[in-house]
């Protein structure tokens, strides 16, 4: 590379230049000379900490050269230097892809803080809490009681001893989790599922008095889990008859205005939502502890003004297929995702500058403006219809669905964080055409697959998008959901039902089978540990499964330019040293081939954009 040399002569002259050491950096990088790179990187955040760029390109290279606990401690120090939101969602991409817990200093701090903040959505940081809190040295030996015993329930006192509830309550990582997503994890899961009929038993028998005070700590950030994974946690029969009796008190003593004790409304929280009893309004009028105060504005207060959204959400077109219909009903019985927080918004983006990025080698053209109308196309509960118009502050977004509980939840997140360029609307795609707009943008992930026929659905999206416009597509992959599909056969065989009971038990048979079996891999995804991401996963009224060779043909047909797939720089680098002659990453049919032989790849759904022609 020609500036090469030059940075070399400059820093000949003075090696004391932060910026000059991360240009020699970046152009080594650039030439493959990663090894080589990494002094320079580590020469420009020594001279100026704060360097945020130098520090994630140190992270990066580090990362590319398999040293990724090096690079997460680069990351570490930066975020320590306030680092920016780059740099956070950084170290939870590399944390993730690490398969065994990181030699990171004050690790646990930093992922409350991961959380919290957040730095990404919780429910990717959580995959990374789980294993640490599992090795936590004091609650190691009660998830391993809970495990022997299963399925089993152990009392409190068999299942801790009398520091238990302490440790429990004051462990801030399982607490930050547990209010932020649902906890992915089987052993976690038995532990959790365990300790709620241990609190059961201690609300309902009179024994809280000694330590009340630490079970209800705890107690309300599991009633928040639960709301969170939709009671998918299963119940014994005699765990279930003391829940009904605690429920049907605790309605007495609410038509009444009679006292209910903190604990017990807790531990009714996290069998049933709260929302679901009698004039439970009235207890938002009285002086709780902050944890109770928080699951009942969770349970009661923000699904009440869900409920009064819904009126406000104006109807686009009408719903008439059948298949439409079905997916619809799916999505009002349960929205999906539920989520608390999400994506943070990170540096703002023209959306030339977003593709550019992101797809540098690719033949994409500019739009060239910055106010672009943006549709996204089955939105469901507004988590990227939300981060979309954090990352493009200057567009204007329409986003559709069919389920108006979905567009509610989505309606109030909006209005929570402020954003005021987001417009919801209930449609189906199939009908879009009849509104008579254009877009320059169309977002559609995950969705044309569950329609009656999904390039039927793409060709309405397409009718919509203005010449030269870009479109983002989630689309499942035949090849890599074999998994599903074994899942799938195996709920039809024995007749499961999509209702919340039968996908309770469902997963207690798929989580008791070997490692070994076909199906059992759908176990250890994250859609799995929520009501309504497994029905989503498992039990969907309709799914297709698509491969590269198909979606290559339709894009030749339609005149579409692909521009790239959205995937992690892992598998991006093992793509280039397998085809170095598509530098673009564009070739199709180079694609197809490497997922034949890294059949994972494409797991969570293929997520790329194209460009239509420009007239």
């Amino acid at each position: 590379m020609e500036a090469e040399p030059h940075y070399q002569r400059g820093l000949a002259i003075n090696a004391d230049f932060p910026k000059a050491q991360h240009s020699l950096g970046l152009a080594l990088a650039m030439q493959g000379k990663l090894a080589e790179a990494v002094p320079r990187f580590e020469r420009a955040v020594a001279l100026k900490a704060d360097f945020s760029e130098a520090s994630n390109d140190l992270a990066r290279t580090l990362y590319n050269l398999d040293r990724t606990d090096e690079a997460l401690r680069a990351l570490a120090r930066a975020i320590a230097c306030n680092g920016t939101a780059e740099t956070k969602g950084l170290f939870v991409q590399f944390l993730r892809d690490r398969r065994t817990i990181p030699q990171v200093d004050d690790l646990q701090r930093l992922l409350v803080q991961a959380l919290s903040e957040p730095w990404a959505r919780p429910g990717k940081v959580g995959l990374v809490a789980a294993p640490l809190i599992k090795n936590d040295a004091t609650l190691r030996r009660y998830i391993a009681r809970a495990a022997t015993a299963w399925p089993r329930r152990l009392s409190g006192t068999a299942l801790w001893d009398e520091t238990g509830l302490a440790a429990l309550s004051e462990h801030r990582l399982l607490g930050s989790l547990l209010k932020s997503a649902p906890v992915c994890d089987v052993a976690l899961e038995r532990f959790l599922t365990n300790v709620r009929f241990a609190l059961l038993e201690m609300a309902t028998t009179g024994t809280a008095t000694a330590v009340e005070e630490k079970a209800l700590d705890f107690c309300c950030s599991l009633a928040q889990q639960c709301f969170l994974n939709e009671y998918v946690y299963v119940c014994t029969d005699e765990e279930s008859d003391r829940a009904r009796s605690l429920h049907a008190s605790l309605t007495d003593a609410i038509a009444s205005d009679a006292a209910v004790p903190a604990l017990r409304l807790a531990v009714a929280a996290c069998y049933s939502p709260l929302h679901s009893f009698p004039r439970v309004a009235a207890l938002l009028e009285r002086s709780w502890p902050k944890g109770v105060t928080d699951f009942l504005r969770q349970q009661v207060q923000e699904p009440e003004e869900e409920r009064q959204l819904r009126r406000s959400i104006p109807v686009l077109t009408p719903i008439e297929d059948a298949v439409s219909v079905a997916v619809r009903h799916q999505y009002e019985e349960n929205p999906y995702p539920r989520w608390v927080k999400c994506e943070p918004p990170g540096r703002p983006w023209t959306i030339d500058q977003f593709l550019r990025s992101r797809f540098p080698a690719a033949p994409f053209r500019n739009l060239g403006k910055a106010n672009v109308d943006i549709l996204i196309a089955g939105c469901g509960t507004g988590q990227q219809a939300i981060e979309t118009a954090q990352r493009f502050p200057q567009a204007r977004l329409l986003a559709v669905d069919l389920s108006l509980s979905s567009l509610a939840h989505a309606k109030r997140h909006t209005l929570a964080l402020g954003l005021e360029r987001i417009d919801y609307a209930q449609a189906d795609i199939l009908k879009l055409a009849s509104v008579g707009r254009s877009f320059d943008v169309i977002v559609t992930s995950g969705v044309l697959h569950h329609l009656a026929e999904p390039f039927a659905g793409w060709r309405v999206l397409l009718s919509l998008l203005r010449p030269g416009g870009v479109m983002a597509i989630g689309l499942y992959s035949e090849l890599a959901r074999g998994h599903v599909r074994a899942a799938r056969s195996f709920i039809a065989e024995r007749g499961y039902q999509p209702t919340a009971e039968a996908i309770r038990l469902c997963r207690q048979e798929l989580m008791g089978f070997a490692s070994s079996a076909p199906h059992h891999k759908v176990v250890r995804t994250k859609d799995f540990f929520s009501t309504s991401e497994c029905r989503d996963l498992l039990f969907h009224v309709q799914e297709h499964r698509l491969t590269l060779p198909q979606i290559d043909t339709f894009l030749s047909d339609s005149g579409l330019t692909f521009l790239g797939f959205d995937l992690g720089e892992r598998q991006r680098a093992g793509y280039r040293a397998k085809f170095p002659g598509d530098p673009a990453m564009t070739d199709l049919g180079c694609w197809d081939n490497f997922e034949r032989e890294n059949p994972d790849t494409f797991v969570g759904m293929y997520q790329f954009w194209v460009q239509a022609a420009a007239s």
